[in-house]
């Protein structure tokens, strides 16, 4: 993995052979040099990632920086005009809000160690008001993993709100169901078959079986028992049918 310096990127950005150095980050009444607001940092992360997109230093090439370092090759170069108080100022309200929301949300993960190491890490790194550059790159991806969580919470609700389940839990339900998947696993007895099923209010379901029973795409009407009523982890909840019949195709 090539690795991709601030320096080259002014270069390459501004074409300007006597630079050697950035402009360095004022440091105020802090102890280390290289420390920075990180309320100010994530507002040039959001800046980047809307007009770039968003790049993680691990894919970061010299023609694509890591969004990291765009952000803070221009926060470097406005901080030579302001202070970091005027420039966080200068940002919009709603970029404000997203940066407050994000690290309210990566303060909500610190201290959870049932967490994965990048969570954990995450939730450390937000509760600090100044980071370091060193820590710029796990820092910067606050903002879509926010995104993405945020994403999956309006999905769970959704899904919440929309689907049910069908009966009860050993009723003999009589359906009229669409086959949208099927999905083959390889077991030491054979192949299983899990089929999803969905009715016609859009309600899930799921059933297995030892042998390939029906068409991805038809739909049948089918006689089952209600094995289990499952709440996945998107909030979506699902039936899961057993001693199927298919009475006849829809």
């Amino acid at each position: 993995m090539s690795v991709v310096h601030l320096e080259d990127i002014f270069s390459s950005l501004y074409g300007s052979s006597e630079t050697s150095e950035l402009p360095p980050i004022p440091t105020g009444d802090v102890s280390s040099p290289r420390s920075f607001s990180i309320k100010l940092f994530l507002c040039f992360v959001h800046d980047q990632i809307r007009t770039s997109g968003w790049m993680p230093r691990g894919r970061a090439s010299a023609s694509r920086p890591a969004t990291a370092d765009r952000a803070l090759l221009s926060m470097r170069l406005r901080l030579g005009s302001g202070s970091e108080q005027e420039l966080e100022g200068s940002f919009p309200p709603s970029t404000l809000q997203m940066v407050e929301e994000a690290l309210s949300w990566g303060r909500s993960l610190a201290g959870d160690d049932a967490l994965p190491d990048y969570l954990f890490s995450l939730g450390e790194v937000s509760l600090g008001s100044r980071i370091t550059e060193k820590q710029a790159g796990l820092a910067a991806s606050l903002l879509p993993s926010y995104e993405k969580a945020a994403r999956k919470q309006m999905e769970t609700r959704r899904n919440l709100g929309a689907s049910r389940w069908m009966g009860e839990e050993g009723e003999r339900i009589e359906r009229t169901m669409r086959v949208i998947d099927r999905i083959v696993q390889r077991t030491k007895f054979g192949d299983r078959q899990l089929y999803k099923l969905e009715s016609v209010d859009g309600d899930q379901a799921a059933w297995f079986t030892d042998k390939e029973a029906v068409e991805v795409g038809k739909s049948y009407v089918v006689k089952a028992t209600v094995k289990k009523q499952d709440l996945r982890d998107n909030g979506l909840r699902v039936t899961l049918l057993t001693r199927l019949v298919i009475l006849e195709g829809a």
